[in-house]
């Protein structure tokens, strides 16, 4: 979900540098995922742990996007987004 988070904001010009800003909560992955807050918490451990992301209070910011990409096997294609034009 991260990925395709961080994929549609760009698209959009909502995020960049790999940063989604306006920090979404732990609380509000659990919700949009049905799990609960512990087990996101847990994830979000093990993905600063492998030193992919830093969580913060004011925004996401994915470290390593291809190994983010490849642990998720996060394909954007089948999101058929083109980048919005500025």
């Amino acid at each position: 979900m991260l990925c395709e988070l961080y994929t549609r904001l760009t698209a959009v010009g909502a995020a960049y540098d790999y940063k989604i800003p306006e920090s979404v909560t732990q609380r509000d992955f659990a919700g949009a995922l049905s799990y609960t807050a512990i087990h996101i918490n847990r994830g979000v451990r093990d993905l600063r742990d492998a030193e992919l992301v830093e969580w913060g209070r004011d925004q996401i910011h994915i470290l390593d996007w291809s190994g983010l990409a490849k642990l998720a096997q996060f394909n954007r294609s089948y999101l058929d987004i083109r980048k919005a034009r500025r």
